[in-house]
């Protein structure tokens, strides 16, 4: 008998039958199949070779000597006997179970692109997402690791304080809900899935993004692919229903027109495309002027501690807005929303760290300058403001 043939007979009978004892299985075999059909040898070969692929063999016994005998038989039919303690001595078999193959999952943690995957790809389902290596988690819309960064993340319109325009999003970090997609009942920590978001932004890591079919911005059904982002900044606030939330600036490395020619299939009917005005050029140019301008009129020296900070290469100081340029804030790039600060001084108040009185112009919030006045230029009209609206700010975050 041809070795193909044994091992459809052997199959065949291992799907009939319930129960083969473990100390008499290959004559069990034998007798089933005729002793002259195959010797022991070929018998455990085929019996490997089908414990590998198809079937795993449990033991049924908590006897010591029956134990020892499934070591035993461990070195013969391989690492898929299992014991299992709730039956006696005279239940002892083996039982054979046929092998339920799960889906294969590429189980790499990778950042940037996927081999083969691209933008504007479909996909039915998030376990599809999770074959193609795109994005693994089933239910958490980051994939990240606290110590590596954060890789991936599914866009599905599960909370509240989202901003998505295609190519910016304004992404709320994971947790605080009273159950998923629900409302937002707790303050957000950068932890777990935030502080690897947070990660990638601190080490410039690319982010792959993926919209669901709940957005407006997303596809007809099931999950597309929107390509690489990039994690500007983030920062802690106030969301809606009032409790902190961990919030993440995130922009496209393709343009709107980019983005939307190559979407443009999978749009819903009912999707209005973005317009953005050309005027990047422009803003440009006139926030170096401005920033080089008030930093003269200081001598880069900071409004805050008066301190100028002086290396080879000249001078440090920063020309800071005080109610920040574009979306959500969308304040102007002139002079009279600006300060000139020092690194340290310009980092904490970008952090409402402290905030500067619109009435008084003192300080509020750093210990050793507490109450003090910022130092005014004539030539230098701050506009209250834009000091009330950072204000604003700063008591939605403290």
């Amino acid at each position: 008998m041809e070795h193909k043939e044994i091992e459809s007979k052997i199959l065949e009978l291992m799907r009939r039958s319930a129960y083969l004892y473990e100390n008499n299985i290959i004559s069990e075999i034998q007798n089933k199949i005729g002793k002259h059909n195959a010797n022991p040898k070929k018998i455990k070969h085929i019996l490997l070779k089908l414990s590998d692929k198809k079937f795993i063999y449990k033991l049924k016994n908590s006897h010591e000597s029956q134990l020892n005998r499934s070591r035993r038989s461990q070195k013969m039919f391989g690492p898929e006997w299992r014991l299992n303690k709730n039956y006696s001595k005279e239940e002892a078999n083996l039982k054979i179970v046929e092998r339920k193959e799960s889906p294969k999952v590429k189980e790499d943690f990778i950042f940037g692109e996927i081999e083969g995957v691209k933008v504007g790809d479909l996909f039915t389902d998030r376990k599809e997402l999770a074959k193609a290596g795109i994005h693994k988690p089933p239910m958490h819309g980051i994939w990240g690791r606290e110590s590596e960064g954060a890789c991936s993340i599914v866009l599905s319109g599960g909370y509240e304080d989202d901003i998505d325009e295609i190519d910016f999003i304004y992404y709320t970090g994971a947790g605080g809900q009273n159950i998923p997609g629900g409302k937002q009942v707790k303050d957000q920590e950068f932890k777990k899935q935030n502080q690897a978001l947070k990660l990638s932004c601190d080490y410039s890591l690319p982010v792959r993004v993926t919209r669901g079919h709940q957005l407006l911005n997303g596809p007809r059904e099931g999950y597309r692919y929107d390509g690489l982002y990039n994690v500007e900044k983030y920062e802690r606030v106030k969301g809606k229903s009032g409790f902190f939330i961990c919030r993440f600036y995130m922009t496209s490395i393709s343009s709107i027109e980019n983005l939307q020619t190559t979407l443009v299939e999978t749009f819903k009917e009912d999707y209005v495309p973005v317009v953005r005005e050309d005027t990047v050029v422009s803003k440009i140019k006139r926030s170096v002027l401005n920033r080089e301008k008030i930093k003269k009129i200081y001598d880069h020296k900071c409004q805050v501690c008066n301190i100028s900070i002086n290396t080879p290469n000249g001078n440090i100081a920063i020309g800071a807005h005080i109610k920040a340029l574009g979306k959500p804030h969308n304040g102007p790039d002139t002079i009279d929303n600006m300060l000139c600060l020092c690194p340290n001084h310009h980092a904490q108040y970008d952090a409402f760290g402290f905030y500067i009185d619109p009435k008084t112009f003192k300080i509020v919030g750093l210990d050793e300058l507490n109450d003090k006045k910022i130092k005014i230029d004539k030539k230098h009209k701050i506009q209250r403001e834009f000091l009330e609206y950072h204000f604003v700010e700063f008591q939605k975050n403290n």
